[in-house]
């Protein structure tokens, strides 16, 4: 049995998620709102998505934070996961409308059917892809929470998740001269801060 480590009841990294709660509220509401007067601006939209899964996926990291059991921990860990996965399909949508570079039918099709089934998987099959055992991850900047083990499944979809980041990254480089740079940098940022969550929830958590 998992025991429930001292500073789980640490409120400081939960705020701190409440605080990303809303960002991403703000922002999904924002670029829908901006959408719905300019029908035509597709990006506003796409984005405005990418938010919505953001707010999901940090309302379940603040979940799993706030669990008092593990077993209670394993609803957050899955809207985590599920809502990581629909975040690499908006995010490579949001990519193709910044950069221009419009993908084939084939890979979109193929990135948003993995990436679908993978949240689907995840929240309707326990077990799958986050496995119904978890254990208690120690932060070097002091707290702690229960983090799911990987099912199954997991170790399946993540090389497709990080094949879907490398050619966003490869799209971002590629189009570099035709845009600010500060634009550039902040895409890669964004793709770069995914690609190290992700290798921290498979080797880390």
């Amino acid at each position: 049995m998992v025991q429930a480590p001292a500073s789980l009841s640490n409120p400081a990294f939960g705020n701190i998620l409440l605080a990303l709660a809303g960002v991403a509220a703000y922002l999904c509401i924002q670029s829908l709102l901006v959408w719905l007067s300019r029908r035509r601006d597709r990006a506003f939209l796409v984005f405005s998505g990418w938010a919505a899964c953001s707010l999901l996926y940090v309302v379940g990291q603040w979940w799993q934070y706030k669990a008092p059991t593990p077993q209670s921990s394993l609803i957050g860990a899955r809207l985590n996961v599920a809502a990581a996965f629909l975040i690499a399909a908006f995010v490579a949508e949001c990519v193709s409308e910044l950069t221009g570079r419009r993908h084939s039918r084939l890979f979109r099709a193929a990135a948003w059917t993995a990436c679908i089934t993978g949240a689907f998987c995840t929240l309707v099959l326990p077990g799958s892809v986050v496995a119904e055992t978890n254990h208690i991850v120690y932060s070097p900047f002091g707290h702690t929470w229960y983090a799911p083990d990987n099912g199954p499944l997991f170790y399946l979809y993540f090389p497709v998740i990080i094949t879907v980041l490398v050619v966003l990254f490869r799209d971002v480089l590629s189009t570099w001269r035709k845009r600010a740079p500060l634009d550039s940098w902040i895409l890669l940022a964004a793709l770069g801060v995914y690609t190290l969550s992700g290798l921290n929830d498979v080797f880390v958590s």
